[in-house]
């Protein structure tokens, strides 16, 4: 992985200087019951993109260094800077539907404390977590959505964020590989605890917008734990190559 910095480096930079193409002069209105149905649970995903990333910034320059691979602070800027991207978007449509803005959320405020304490493996591991399950979410609210513009915005990021886990699980699968077969297994063990509980979570405080999007709970379950296994189970595919997010998700799901 840490030979294809350079090129994952590539890919950020073109993407960030690629336009988003999202059809705002559309003249549209959501439906009450869309309206109803969304409000709360994009306004959370919405603050979780939001984020300045100066921790996760300061490990990634330190491991960088570490790894003589100064490549990594650059990448990661870029990265955060997606994300940011992703905020403003979501802000954007908010603000043209009159949805609020959250200042805070419990959900939020419990991951960001975890990624203040962690170090920066803990911290893509929290990443990764929050960024598999947003596969399957944003395919439910793109899904359910009557809006050409939100389906765009959907479009847009799920296309990113094929990429950042492509980027963070090639770098997690290398502390993964650890000499001592215990401490690959706790590590792997830990993660997928970490990742079940998440899962269960987000599906109770967002099951009317999965539920929209044709997701019960036994399908989401089942399509986050397949993401899990594309990236970072142990006989995942593909392997590591160049950046993927150039494909087009599709919009249907795992069953």
């Amino acid at each position: 992985m840490l030979n294809q910095l350079s090129l994952w480096l590539d890919y950020f930079k073109r993407n960030a200087a690629s336009e988003s193409h999202i059809p705002w002069r559309e003249k549209e209105t959501l439906s009450d019951v869309e309206q109803n149905r969304i409000s709360t649970s994009i306004a959370t995903f919405q603050l979780g993109e939001n984020s300045e990333g100066t921790h996760l910034q300061k490990r990634a320059n330190d491991y960088g260094l570490s790894w003589d691979r100064a490549e990594l602070g650059e990448v990661t800027r870029l990265f955060i800077k997606e994300e940011q991207h992703h905020a403003a978007l979501l802000a954007r449509f908010m603000k043209a539907h009159n949805i609020a803005l959250k200042p805070k959320q419990w959900t939020d405020g419990v991951f960001r404390k975890l990624r203040h304490m962690a170090n920066y493996e803990m911290m893509l591991s929290i990443l990764i977590t929050a960024e598999l399950i947003a596969l399957v979410y944003y395919r439910a609210l793109q899904q359910q959505s009557g809006s050409i513009v939100l389906r765009c915005i959907c479009r847009k990021i799920l296309c990113d964020e094929r990429a950042h886990v492509e980027f963070e699980s090639s770098i997690l699968r290398k502390f993964h590989r650890q000499p001592s077969r215990i401490r690959s297994f706790l590590l792997r063990l830990g993660h997928q605890c970490l990742y079940a509980g998440v899962v269960t979570v987000v599906y109770a405080e967002h099951r009317q917008v999965l539920r929209a999007g044709e997701y019960s709970f036994v399908s989401y379950w089942r399509s986050c734990w397949h993401e899990y296994k594309v990236y970072l189970g142990k006989n995942r595919l593909p392997k590591t190559r160049m950046p993927v997010s150039q494909q087009t998700p599709a919009s249907s799901h795992y069953q």
